[in-house]
C-alpha cells in the first residue's frame, strides 16, 4: 500500500488530469491508459496493465504524443517505472512507438512523459 500510496502522492496532479484510452480492456491483452495535462512539467502519464497469466514476450504500445501538447517535439523523454529514461522520436503523425518486451503476467508498469529540455 505504501508504494501506492507515495505513487499518488508523487503524480497526484497528472492523475487527476484528463485520460486517453490507448488499449481499451478486451482480456487478450494489454490495457493502457494515459493520463495528460500539457500545462505540467509531466506531459503525460502512461499506465499499463497485463490481464494476462502469462508473461507479455514483446508488444509495443502506439502513444500518441498530440494530447500532451508535444506534437510539435521531435522527440520525447519516457522514464518507466524503474527509472530508466530513453528518448522517443515522434513520427509524423505525432506518435512514439513504446516496446513492451518482458511485461509480467498480472503485472503494471508505468511511463512519465516529458519534454527533452526538463
Amino acid at each position: 500500500v505504501m508504494k501506492w500510496v507515495e505513487f499518488y502522492r508523487a503524480h497526484r496532479q497528472m492523475l487527476i488530469s484528463d485520460i486517453v484510452h490507448l488499449r481499451r480492456p478486451n482480456m487478450q491483452g494489454i490495457d493502457a491508459i494515459m493520463h495528460v495535462n500539457p500545462f505540467l512539467q509531466e506531459k503525460g502519464l502512461i499506465m499499463v496493465f497485463n490481464p494476462l497469466s502469462i508473461d507479455i514476450v514483446s508488444d509495443t504500445l502506439r502513444v500518441p504524443i498530440y494530447y500532451t501538447g508535444l506534437s510539435e517535439s521531435i522527440a520525447v523523454n519516457v522514464t518507466d517505472s524503474s527509472g530508466n529514461s530513453k528518448v522517443y522520436e515522434v513520427d509524423h503523425n505525432s506518435n512514439i512507438n513504446i516496446d513492451l518486451t518482458g511485461m509480467k503476467a498480472l503485472g503494471i508498469e508505468w511511463y512519465v512523459i516529458k519534454a527533452i529540455n526538463n
